[in-house]
């Protein structure tokens, strides 16, 4: 059945139909189910980018990295009463842990405990987070029982430095160990690390993912050639849509159907219903790259009133 809608579709639609009458019954029916699960509208807030998606996807990609290197994460743990929360911490099971030849080379100076505090481009890390940071350290040997503070180190890891941090850095016992990477050796071995302007050759890929619109495209369009599922490109299309758009409006039809067998069909979905893509996509391109995807035709089916669509499809072929 699905194959001869598929073709129904195709000797009906190229090029005859609008591509925004099929994705526009999609919408519909997708935004009638969301108010019926939630009672209510989608809001956008527009004073202040919501910072969390960001971060919350950024630790699971590091997670994602760090446990391929037989380290334990532990993410949002809390070390005291106040709202004291470490964002990520990742644990060696042995002491004197060495980071093998796969490890991040920009965090070849972990040790056994490594407490670490993410800020992406939608937050920033402010002078009044250092001491913060710092007392993250003792809070965290503490809740452990730890004694040897040689195993310990903190990492500030954020997207760029504000001026009036990068002058209170000193005060507080940092030295630049190279542009954007500040160092303090005091107590436990300390980084300031703002991987927004770093070079590639420094950063793993699930950090570039998150520095600049260029690298995310490169990375993106990289990822893509390897046709397999990634959760660096997972991330890019739910935290940067209207990029994601872009990179489809302007490559060929081969790469289109790339992403989607790569991405998971329900996001393929979700990004299918927005007005923008409906306004902005190539109609040929895109509907032949659907009809060359039965899985992801017959996940949109499972979205739509079959019979309905038959109908629609009917009425324009006799017009």
């Amino acid at each position: 059945m699905i194959s001869n809608l598929a073709h129904s579709i195709s000797r009906i639609l190229l090029p005859s139909i609008s591509l925004q009458i099929l994705l526009s019954t999609i919408k519909l029916h997708s935004s009638r189910n969301k108010d019926l699960e939630t009672g209510k509208t989608r809001t956008m807030n527009t004073s202040r980018p919501d910072y969390k998606p960001f971060e919350a996807r950024l630790i699971q990609l590091l997670r994602w990295r760090f446990e391929k290197s037989n380290l334990n994460v532990i993410d949002h743990l809390k070390v005291g009463d106040l709202p004291l929360e470490i964002d990520v911490v990742a644990i060696s099971t042995k002491p004197g842990w060495i980071p093998d030849l796969k490890f991040p080379q920009l965090f070849d100076y972990f040790r056994q405990h490594n407490v670490m505090e993410i800020k992406t481009e939608q937050d920033r890390f402010e002078v009044q987070d250092l001491p913060k940071l710092l007392a993250y350290g003792w809070h965290y040997m503490a809740k452990q029982s730890l004694e040897e503070v040689s195993e310990v180190t903190l990492t500030a890891l954020v997207h760029h430095l504000t001026p009036r941090l990068e002058k209170a850095l000193p005060k507080f016992g940092f030295e630049q160990l190279r542009p954007e990477v500040y160092r303090r050796n005091a107590d436990m071995i300390s980084y300031v690390i703002a991987f927004g302007d770093l070079p590639d050759e420094l950063l793993p890929e699930e950090l570039r993912a998150f520095t600049n619109q260029t690298r995310r495209q490169h990375l993106f369009l990289s990822c893509l050639g390897k046709q397999e599922k990634s959760p660096i490109v997972e991330a890019i299309v739910d935290l940067y849509e209207s990029e994601v758009r872009n990179i489809m409006l302007n490559i060929r039809e081969e790469s289109l159907r790339n992403i989607l067998s790569v991405v998971e069909e329900k996001r393929i979905i979700s990004a299918l219903g927005e007005e923008k893509i409906i306004a902005a996509l190539s109609e040929e391109k895109i509907i032949a790259a659907l009809l060359k995807n039965e899985h992801l035709l017959k996940a949109l089916l499972a979205e739509l009133d079959v019979e309905q669509l038959q109908k629609m499809l009917e009425e324009k072929k006799h017009n």
